[in-house]
């Protein structure tokens, strides 16, 4: 542990704009790189920081118990090459999360989203596999729009995440925000209905797609192999009826078979056309 001023700091990751650091406590810096009291740099260039050496998530949880993933991913790209993927992961760790393609993935991706949806995920406390449809998106700046009205509508969580993937799955389709986006003179859950009507057809397509795969494959006798949906969830259901011990040992090898062709060629069934 050191002391330094506010000025002397050589780089200021302010990454969080919902925490204010208390006035009557010192600034905190690791490695001469300050964590907190972030409203100081302007207003007390000459303030005291304790700056530490020590280990940095250790250091980080200390002063924030709790940082969401809009924290998170700000804090990471303006750290940029401050930070080693050991250091990140150990980071993620220290806050309930493991490091994956997926994280990291979201992680990128949120600060290239407006700041009122990257406010959105902070207040709502929205996970990574919540935000996953945005990886689908190539040029986020096309559905900028979309994700305004999202965040500043009045929608519970679990309907915008639902909006969220529902309005890029149509998006991904032919391109065009225009009928996606909601109309000013429309309510959200109005809004929320309107998409979830547009999407129906192309839920029921889908299905309808997988079905004929299903049934398409070689399932052994009195084995009923069905693609069925559940809520916003689909997939595939297998009963089988056995008359003896070798009989079921027969229809599993059965059953291993097709899942050894759809593993050489998941295009089979698990990838839709």
């Amino acid at each position: 542990m050191d002391f330094c001023l506010i000025s002397q700091c050589t780089k200021h990751l302010e990454f969080t704009k919902f925490r204010k650091w208390p006035k009557k406590l010192p600034a905190i810096a690791w490695k001469k790189h300050l964590l907190c009291a972030f409203d100081r740099q302007e207003q007390q260039a000459e303030g005291q920081v304790v700056t530490f050496e020590d280990d940095l998530p250790e250091l980080l949880k200390s002063i924030y118990p709790e940082l969401s993933l809009t924290e998170l991913a700000l804090l990471f790209k303006k750290a940029g090459d401050l930070f080693s993927e050991v250091t990140k992961t150990d980071v993620l760790k220290t806050y309930g999360l493991k490091a994956n393609q997926d994280l990291n993935s979201v992680l990128e991706i949120l600060p290239r989203t407006p700041n009122e949806f990257q406010d959105f995920v902070h207040h709502k406390k929205l996970a990574a596999r919540e935000l996953s449809p945005l990886r689908a998106v190539f040029n986020l700046a096309e559905i900028k729009d979309l994700l305004i009205s999202i965040a500043l509508s009045t929608l519970s969580k679990s309907q915008a995440v639902s909006l969220l993937e529902m309005a890029i799955e149509l998006y991904l389709v032919d391109r065009s925000l225009t009928k996606l986006l909601k109309n000013d003179n429309e309510s959200s859950h109005t809004w929320l209905a309107r998409i979830s009507a547009l999407r129906m057809p192309l839920t029921k397509k889908s299905d309808q797609d997988f079905a004929l795969k299903t049934s398409a494959l070689n399932w052994p006798s009195h084995v009923k192999a069905e693609w069925i949906r559940s809520g916003d969830q689909s997939g595939l259901q297998i009963s089988l009826f056995a008359t003896s011990q070798a009989d079921f040992k027969k229809k599993l090898l059965g059953i291993n078979k097709i899942n050894d062709e759809l593993t050489m060629t998941p295009e089979k069934l698990w990838t839709n056309s």
